[in-house]
């Protein structure tokens, strides 16, 4: 009998690949960060011309990436063993930075 044609059950996604070397996550995080920073000032350079359509999109293509990040950021913890008190003050400048663009506080100061 068995499953029914197109099943996808048995499909491969990645999800429980082994963690990359330590390196390869430095490379993917700067680039990630360099989206993100790419997307925040164009946000911030065209936030009156955006209809709210466009900066939800936007806001969550944003919202994505430092999510991304975070996690890599977590690979990294597991990976090396470093404190995660610079992941905190990373995600906390990010905080600080989104805070001010969208005029909105986003730190819970």
């Amino acid at each position: 009998m068995g499953a029914p044609p197109g099943n996808k059950n048995a499909e491969k996604h990645g999800g429980y690949a082994a963690i990359p070397p330590t390196g390869d996550l430095d490379e993917e995080i700067a680039v990630l960060q360099a989206r993100r920073r790419q997307i925040t000032a164009y946000i911030a350079a065209n936030l009156h011309d955006l209809d709210p359509d466009q900066l939800h999109r936007l806001a969550s293509l944003e919202t994505q990436i430092g999510t991304r990040i975070g996690r890599l950021h977590r690979d990294k913890l597991i990976t090396t063993g470093e404190s995660g008190d610079a992941v905190e003050d990373d995600f906390d400048a990010v905080l600080k930075e989104l805070s001010r663009i969208h005029g909105v506080d986003l730190t819970g100061e």
